[in-house]
């Protein structure tokens, strides 16, 4: 798509990123590093689980947990080697069930900020129950994918989300979300971007796409576009997901956390065009290249 990019306030690549880079500090344990608890993941997504809460570790965190369906718990012991896995009673379909709800809540005490909703069961049957879950955060909040659906399907309000909340949809999702023609949100992402901006009341908007817009809290609009496709490759919006989280819980606003995470998420993918390939980067890839993406001090 062609855009009148005049208008826009400035340019991700412009910003002074690395004074809102988290701070290297010495002699604290993992704890105080950061905790972040990924409500992620399911029978037919485990690998959105997977790739958050690695990207959360590789992005500095101290401490994951993963809340996962009991009856998956062999799979994600496999998949996840250093994040603390939570298995939650799920009737052995893979999917949590509202009466076990009081236990993931229980869960939501401990950490710094909580992902959730990257490959979560798209079933409209886990609406309640993800209602029940996201009406109940009171820590920040990172959401995506399948985590909107209470919202498309009318069951909740974003007013309802604690103000440190970071949405983070793709273009279709955002389409949905705001009930704006697709069409509109792909020809003109900025203009759809801003006309929904009124209703997130100081929240932070990233809408994934060929070019990243990011509205922050104060409703100020920033632009991304690494000029290479790489970064369209599935699992790569969970990654970012699991950056996002992390570096709150390191301390960053939910304004920096945004724009730092969102430049070098997109920074990966300008590493592997100049030093692998221009094509066939995955999601892991982005995983495994965030630590010198984040070495820009």
């Amino acid at each position: 798509a062609k855009y009148d990019l005049d208008q826009y306030i400035q340019y991700l690549d412009n910003y002074d990123i690395i004074d809102i880079a988290p701070r290297k500090l010495n002699n604290i344990d993992k704890y105080s590093r950061g905790r972040v608890l990924s409500i992620t993941g399911s029978t037919m997504y485990p690998g959105a689980c997977y790739l958050a809460v690695n990207a959360a570790l590789r992005a500095g965190a101290g401490i994951v947990k993963a809340v996962i369906p009991e009856s998956q718990k062999a799979l994600f012991e496999q998949l996840l080697i250093e994040p603390i896995v939570v298995p939650i009673d799920d009737d052995e379909n893979g999917v949590f069930k509202i009466d076990e709800i009081d236990e993931i809540i229980d869960e939501m005490n401990w950490p710094d900020v909580i992902i959730f909703g990257s490959g979560l069961s798209t079933a409209l049957d886990n609406v309640n129950w993800m209602k029940i879950i996201l009406k109940s955060v009171t820590k920040p909040l990172i959401l995506d994918g399948s985590g909107f659906l209470p919202f498309i399907e009318g069951k909740l309000k974003i007013d309802e989300l604690p103000l440190d909340t970071i949405l983070t949809p793709h273009y279709f999702e955002f389409s949905r979300l705001f009930n704006i023609d697709i069409n509109k949100v792909k020809n003109h992402p900025i203009k759809a971007a801003r006309s929904a901006s009124h209703k997130l009341h100081s929240r932070t908007l990233i809408l994934k796409g060929p070019t990243t817009i990011i509205i922050t809290s104060d409703k100020k609009e920033y632009i991304i576009n690494h000029n290479n496709s790489l970064l369209a490759t599935a699992g790569s919006g969970d990654v970012l997901t699991g950056i996002l989280g992390s570096l709150i819980s390191q301390g960053l606003s939910k304004d920096n956390a945004a724009l730092y995470g969102t430049f070098i998420h997109g920074k990966t993918s300008s590493i592997y065009f100049d030093q692998i390939n221009s094509g066939g980067m995955i999601a892991s890839d982005i995983i495994s290249l965030l630590p010198e993406a984040m070495e820009i001090n």
